[in-house]
């Protein structure tokens, strides 16, 4: 931030603190652009401090133009909670819209010229006969978006979009889709016609991941897990791979629709949730943010004596006793696998029962760690049947690499669903949550992965692997066989060769190297300076 911005951000924030709404819009007339939802030291926006001091005009003029009341300042509070703390009861309504959720932020109206509209219009079905050439169907606008990895039936927010432009037709003219562009709201659809998407070359990138997955093929080693019998019944050639990109760009090869349970690769979700549930200062005077150096389901607790990290199957049983802990057994499972399909963009996430009683008539390792951690005061004695019950019911949720993906997407989008558009995570809880991810997530190769791959990822037992392109796409990687460590033997590798190729890795993107399948970054460290660092081969 320069010192003009850090100024502007001051005074703005400073105008919100003590009520001067007129300054505000003063402000805001002479910077349309400045970001509403910018934040002081203590991750305050100018809504929280307008909410915690009372100021209703003020809170009014922010929701106006669009400012989160689902942003959580250091403590992890919400606006809302600040306004009820401090007795300001006739600004919390103003938070909530009439179902008792959060108020969703109100997209912008874009901004397109005339000419730039008949170029978008030409561009929506670019090979219609020359004498329909003011005619534009809904079967050639899917195709298109289709070929950009946009698709109609999955995508919700573009669905949403394409039926206002329709409007129930299945043909619309050039002044209809003219009308439409300057009253519309959205900017997807613009974007995805100019070539504007997160992965703007979607042929060649596609054609590139399908040659290292077939690549991949060859590769054989590891053993699928036993020590669960239902996982050993698995098969072990199955191979699956997906992405989700921030704009809802989809791919898929392989096995896609193999069914498999989440395991470890579900701890980062409770992580997440718990955080918006119980804030993150809450969370951490139970758990850890350190590596523990040990294997994943090792009797070790931190110098505090708490789980080093949340990760781990110690944090992964304090996080289940403290989730919704007041409700009752059904009532916890209910409302966690609900905020993982939220994470899915609503898709429904499964539950595989064979999966789950396998475990729970196993699980000698997990029930040892209960009254481990019961000695130590983490558990009440009374606590760990049903915080067993949650956390096998967790791990035995069931789902495919699509929509694991779409999940992983999510969190590459800073927290909102990638194809509803929907705020399901706090920026606050997407952030903590990866960065433990970057440096535990891959149980005893942590370090090595941090170091290959560079990107936050939380693998399972199950053979599955999801990771975090920050800014790009989420990715589901699924293959049975693990190493030694409990990952995935192929999914690991393949996660390598895709990171390196592409150059995803975090390092990576900050001195915008790019990578290229077959050449390393010393061949090409010297040209990718000073270009986009998401831009990918084409």
């Amino acid at each position: 931030m320069s010192g003009e911005d850090a100024l502007a951000t001051f005074a703005f924030l400073e105008a919100a603190s003590k009520g001067k709404v007129d300054v505000m819009k003063t402000f805001f007339n002479k910077y349309p652009k400045f970001n509403i939802n910018a934040t002081d030291y203590n991750k305050n926006t100018a809504l929280h401090l307008a909410s915690s001091n009372g100021h209703i005009d003020v809170v009014k003029f922010l929701l106006e133009k669009s400012a989160d009341p689902s942003l959580r300042n250091m403590q992890g509070h919400k606006p809302h909670y600040l306004a009820s703390k401090n007795h300001h009861k006739d600004i919390v309504p103003l938070l909530f819209d009439q179902k008792g959720t959060l108020r969703a932020v109100k997209a912008r109206p874009i901004k397109v010229s005339d000419d730039e509209i008949r170029v978008l219009f030409d561009m929506a079905d670019p090979h219609r006969p020359a004498d329909q050439a003011d005619k534009l169907t809904l079967h050639g606008l899917k195709k298109v978006l289709k070929e950009k990895g946009l698709h109609y039936q999955t995508h919700a927010a573009l669905k949403k979009e394409v039926d206002e432009l329709f409007a129930g037709q299945t043909d619309i003219v050039f002044s209809d889709f003219s009308g439409w562009m300057k009253t519309g709201t959205s900017n997807l659809l613009v974007r995805a016609l100019k070539n504007n998407l997160a992965v703007p070359n979607w042929k060649d990138f596609c054609d590139n991941v399908t040659t290292i997955f077939n690549e991949m093929k060859a590769i054989k080693g590891g053993q699928v897990a036993t020590y669960i019998p239902e996982l050993g019944s698995v098969d072990s050639n199955l191979f699956a791979f997906a992405i989700t990109t921030v704009d809802g760009q989809e791919f898929h090869i392989g096995d896609n629709k193999a069914l498999f349970t989440l395991q470890s690769c579900a701890k980062p979700l409770l992580y997440a949730a718990s955080i918006e549930e119980q804030g993150d200062a809450e969370v951490h005077k139970r758990i850890g943010r350190e590596p523990s150096g040990q294997s994943f389901n090792a009797f070790v607790l931190d110098d505090e004596m708490k789980p080093h990290n949340a990760l781990i199957n110690t944090g992964g049983l304090v996080l289940c006793s403290a989730y919704k802990a007041d409700k009752s057994p059904a009532h916890r499972f209910k409302e966690l696998q609900h905020a993982f399909s939220k994470m899915a963009g609503n898709v429904p996430v499964g539950f595989s029962q064979s999966t789950y009683l396998s475990e729970a008539g196993t699980a000698f390792t997990n029930n040892s760690l209960a009254y481990f951690m019961s000695a130590k005061g983490l558990l009440k004695t009374e606590q760990i049947p049903d915080t067993l019950q949650l956390y096998f019911e967790m791990c035995s949720m069931e789902t495919n690499v699509e929509v694991l993906s779409h999940i992983a997407g999510t969190f590459a989008s800073g927290g909102s669903s990638p194809c509803t558009g929907e705020k399901v995570l706090s920026f606050e809880s997407v952030k903590t949550t990866l960065q433990i991810m970057t440096n535990s997530g891959m149980n005893n190769t942590s370090g090595v992965w941090a170091t290959t791959v560079g990107l936050p990822a939380k693998s399972g037992v199950s053979g599955a692997i999801w990771m975090v392109v920050p800014n790009l796409m989420g990715i589901a990687i699924y293959s049975p066989p693990l190493d030694f460590n409990g990952n995935s033997y192929v999914g690991t590798e393949f996660a390598s060769r895709l990171a390196n190729s592409f150059g995803w890795g975090l390092f990576d993107s900050l001195f915008h190297i790019q990578g290229h399948p077959g050449r390393t970054h010393e061949e090409h460290a010297g040209e990718g300076k000073g270009k986009n660092p998401l831009q990918l081969p084409g």
